[in-house]
């Protein structure tokens, strides 16, 4: 009996079949050990294991919103508008695309993206770089005569001037090339020039540029994603996918003009820029377009963009006026008698207009820049102009260069 109870509990086939089953274990343990330190210690396997870039966009929301979207904004000066990046791109092994972000509430071309397809970049693969670029035109003014269409307008990158790399970064319109000659003066003459970026007005257009490289081989990126650029301009200008931000100083007709800062101006071809309604998409101005349009924004009834229409939703407040070389200005053939600025006389947001061909300024100040505000009316007075340099600010008497009217905007729309 003692004999056969052993030969049930001893059974050599069983033995066998459990040492087999045991070292079966430990060789797939050391195959999946091996496996995985080739994935993730081999360059060229880590670099397949890498998520697959396909999509960029520049989200925007003020400070103190919820939400942040792909849209283009106009903004007042003291809004903090936010840029976020958003990298889209694919994980290894998985059938839907992530969003990469630093936020989970986004809007992409007027969809929200559930928060499950969205998170922040994993540093496990690799340092993701994002740099933020400002488009810029590369000339203040061009040369519109004969033009066709608006493929004439040239623009170029500028990166961000301390070159890091941000996830998110608050929006201004200061081109960089006002804060390098900002630099030079600090550097080679010791002025303290440096001007709040967050206080210039204007509008911008923004590009971003995400990519991994690997340690080795920094001039060929593993993984790169980027925004529209300067490679959708054409016959209508930059595409309206384009990222712009645009500040105002307010919400006045004046205020409105400051928009167009460092937008180009195209000199001789009026018609052109109405057509493609190239002001209207912060794309190009002529010497009275913006007029036009920002009466518009500022809620004026103009019948038609043109001076006749501008000429209908105004009262001539001034006709014959001229400048004298003492920069006092008087009402033609009555020398000695001053016009104030103020209540009594010219106003903030006047329009100014000269010339057979009714060029137009509008009237910022009394006074500015570096000249004293008196209460005259006179050519150290600040208008905004279309000239070499743009839209921008300038001195009454570097502008106007014959006899001129005064106009004063006064016809809104009903609705307002």
């Amino acid at each position: 009996m003692k004999k056969e109870n052993l030969k049930e509990k001893f059974n050599p086939m069983q033995y066998v079949s459990r040492k087999r089953n045991k070292l079966l274990i430990v060789t797939i343990s050391v195959m999946a050990v091996v496996a995985l330190l080739y994935l993730f210690a081999s360059p060229k396997m880590y670099e397949r294991a890498l998520p697959k870039l396909s999509n960029a966009y520049i989200v925007l929301k003020e400070e103190n919103e919820k939400t942040a979207f792909n849209k283009s904004r106009t903004a007042v000066i003291g809004e903090n508008i936010i840029m976020f990046a958003v990298i889209e791109g694919k994980e290894l092994l998985s059938k839907e695309t992530t969003f990469f972000s630093q936020i989970k509430d986004i809007v992409i071309d007027d969809k929200k993206l559930h928060e499950n397809r969205v998170e922040k970049w994993d540093r496990f693969w690799k340092e993701l770089k994002v740099g933020w670029i400002k488009i810029e035109p590369l000339f203040p003014r061009f040369n519109g005569k004969g033009e066709t269409d608006l493929s004439f307008i040239k623009y170029k990158y500028r990166w961000r001037f301390d070159g890091l790399y941000y996830w998110a970064l608050p929006a201004d319109a200061k081109p960089v090339s006002i804060i390098e000659y900002e630099v030079e003066q600090v550097r080679t003459k010791h002025r303290k020039a440096f001007t709040d970026s967050k206080k210039y007005p204007g509008t911008m257009y923004f590009r971003i540029y995400a990519y991994i490289h690997s340690d080795d081989d920094t001039m060929n990126p593993l993984r790169e994603a980027k925004t529209p650029g300067v490679e959708t301009a054409g016959p209508m200008g930059l595409s309206q996918k384009v990222m712009r931000v645009t500040f105002i100083e307010d919400k006045s007709f004046r205020g409105f003009c400051t928009g167009y800062f460092n937008v180009p101006y195209v000199e001789g071809n009026e018609e052109l820029v109405l057509k493609t309604n190239a002001t209207e998409r912060f794309i190009a101005v002529s010497n009275r377009s913006y007029i036009f349009e920002s009466a518009i924004q500022a809620g004026y009834d103009l019948d038609e963009k043109s001076t006749q229409g501008l000429r209908g939703a105004c009262e001539l407040v001034y006709k014959d006026l001229y400048l004298a070389s003492s920069n006092y200005i008087y009402p033609f053939g009555k020398a000695g008698v001053m016009l104030p600025f103020g209540k009594n006389g010219v106003q903030r947001g006047d329009i100014i207009v000269w010339g057979a061909e009714r060029n137009m300024a509008v009237l910022y100040s009394d006074g500015g820049l570096d000249a004293k505000a008196d209460g005259y009316f006179d050519g150290t007075d600040v208008v905004i102009a279309a000239d070499k340099d743009g839209v921008g600010k300038d001195y009454l008497a570097n502008i106007v260069d014959d006899k001129f009217e005064v106009w004063r905007l006064t016809k809104k729309k009903a609705n307002d």
